[in-house]
């Protein structure tokens, strides 16, 4: 069991039928929340701002501020000890936020899954390739 914060940025029991999923930007990071698990996250380090969190009925996406770090704690258990979320900061010096770069970097490739929208496994390739190319 890992200690929890006492002011979580995100907090979720998932109640429904079907998984939940969590994005984290800008690290890229999906997690899956089952039915009746509840997901935690927290943050840490220096942060520039506060989180942007969007949330829908089968997921949310969390915009973290430059500067920080996220601590992913899914049913007591810390889930991304060794993940770039929980090791690597994003230099706080940009004057833009989380959500504008990602849209900047991904925006105009929609096959990026900007904010962890679904793409079928078989449209990596192509966006890969795309990515290869350029």
């Amino acid at each position: 069991m890992t200690e929890i914060g006492n002011d979580p940025i995100f907090r979720h029991r998932n109640e429904r039928q079907s998984h939940f999923a969590l994005w984290l930007e800008p690290w890229a990071e999906e997690y899956d929340i089952p039915n009746g698990s509840e997901i935690i996250v927290n943050m840490r380090g220096s942060p520039r701002g506060e989180p942007e969190i969007d949330v829908f009925d089968d997921r949310a996406t969390i915009y973290a501020p430059l500067g920080s770090f996220v601590d992913v704690v899914i049913d007591g258990i810390v889930q991304n000890a060794e993940l770039a979320s929980a090791t690597i900061t994003i230099p706080s010096d940009s004057s833009l936020g989380t959500r504008e770069l990602t849209q900047i970097l991904f925006g105009s490739f929609p096959d990026a899954r900007p904010g962890g929208n679904p793409l079928p496994k078989s449209k990596w390739r192509t966006f890969l390739g795309k990515i290869w190319r350029t």
